[in-house]
C-alpha cells in the first residue's frame, strides 16, 4: 500500500471528527503527501483530495492529534476482541455439533444417529416434535427397517418408567389412498409392527406408541391427527 493510499485512508479516519479539528489535521497532512498524490487528480474529485492539493500550509506530520491515534489503537484493540470472540464462538458451535453426532447416539444404524426427546408432559403435536428436532439439527426420523424398529424398542424401552407409556411423532406418513407407510422421502416403507387397529381412517401424521407396562413391554406403529398431543418426537441425523 503506497503513502498516497494510507493517507487517504487516514483521512477517511479523520472525517469523524469536528469541522475545526478536520481542518487542522488536513492541513498538517496535504503538502507533505501532495506530490504522491498529484496523478490521482482528477475532474470532480473529492473535497479531500482537493484539500491534499490546493492547500499550501506547510506540513508537519508528527504533530497529529494524538487524539486519533489513540482512537485507531482503541479501534484495532475493539476488532482484535470482536475476532477472539467470534472465533470463541465458532469453537463451540463446532464443539456441539461434535457432541450431538459424536456422544449423544445412543441408537446408530446404517451411519446415522437416533434419539428421542421428552417432555414431561404430552404438550407436544406434530409441528412442535419437528421442531425440537430441528433445535440441535436433527429431523424427524424414519424407521428403515425390523432391525432398526427392534434397536429403537430397545433404547426407547429404557426412557419410559415401569407401568407407563409414551407416543413420539416420527417422520413416516400414512398413506390411506394406498393403505401403506411411506418414509419422508417418499419410498414406501417395510412392513413394520403397529398397535393393533392402526392404522386408522385417515390420518396422515405418525407416531411410535411405547408400552413398558408388560414384563416384555411393546411398541408399534400408529397414526393420529396432527393436532394431538404427545410426549415428544424421535429425532435423526
Amino acid at each position: 500500500m503506497n503513502r498516497c493510499t494510507r493517507i487517504l485512508l487516514l483521512l477517511s479516519a479523520i472525517w469523524q471528527f469536528s469541522d475545526a479539528t478536520k481542518t487542522h489535521l488536513c492541513q498538517q497532512i496535504s503538502e507533505l503527501f501532495a506530490s504522491e498524490c498529484e496523478d490521482m487528480s482528477k475532474p470532480g474529485e473529492p473535497a479531500v483530495m482537493k484539500a491534499l492539493h490546493d492547500s499550501s500550509v506547510k506540513a508537519d506530520f508528527e504533530i497529529i492529534n494524538e487524539d486519533l491515534a489513540e482512537r485507531i489503537t482503541f479501534l484495532e484493540n475493539k476488532l482484535i476482541n470482536m475476532e477472539e470472540r467470534f472465533g470463541k464462538l465458532l469453537n463451540k458451535k463446532v464443539n456441539e455439533s461434535e457432541t450431538i453426532t459424536r456422544d449423544t447416539c445412543p441408537v446408530r444404524y446404517e451411519e446415522k444417529c437416533y434419539r428421542a426427546i421428552l417432555h414431561e408432559k404430552q404438550d407436544v403435536d406434530y409441528e412442535e416434535g419437528k421442531n425440537l428436532c430441528h433445535k440441535i439439527g436433527w429431523k424427524l426420523a424414519n424407521v428403515y427397517s425390523i432391525e432398526h424398529f427392534e434397536k429403537l424398542k430397545k433404547y426407547l424401552l429404557t426412557l419410559v418408567e415401569p407401568t407407563n407409556y409414551v407416543t413420539v411423532w416420527v417422520a413416516m406418513r400414512w398413506d390411506h389412498r394406498r393403505r401403506y407407510v411411506i418414509l419422508s422421502n417418499g419410498a414406501i416403507a417395510e412392513d413394520l409392527p403397529t398397535l393393533t387397529g392402526y392404522p386408522i381412517t385417515n390420518n396422515a401424521t405418525m407416531n411410535l406408541y411405547i408400552d413398558n407396562s408388560t414384563d416384555a413391554g411393546s411398541i408399534g406403529l400408529m397414526n393420529y391427527d396432527q393436532y394431538f398431543m404427545r410426549r415428544g418426537a424421535l429425532c435423526e441425523v
